[in-house]
């Protein structure tokens, strides 16, 4: 993770800041995506570590990825590497 957030700093938004969507994470409860610092691998872990707490299959973990890399490039303007 980034050294700004512990993975109990994300387990405790999971909890408690609604998040439904990784990209809940990355665009609304955190500065993330507007600092730049994401990657590929950085959103893998990030769905990793949320998939648990939110109760997400590895199917629906993967859709996570997919749905935010695709808001990330069409409504954003970046593109993360597969």
């Amino acid at each position: 993770l980034l050294p700004e957030y512990t993975r109990r700093e994300i387990l405790f938004m999971a909890g408690q800041e609604k998040i439904v969507h990784l990209e809940d994470l990355i665009l609304r409860r955190t500065i993330m995506a507007l600092l730049g610092q994401l990657s590929l691998e950085l959103l893998v872990e990030l769905a990793d570590l949320l998939a648990p707490a939110l109760e997400w299959s590895e199917q629906r973990t993967r859709e996570e990825i997919d749905r935010t890399l695709r808001i990330m490039e069409r409504e954003h303007g970046v593109k993360l590497a597969e």
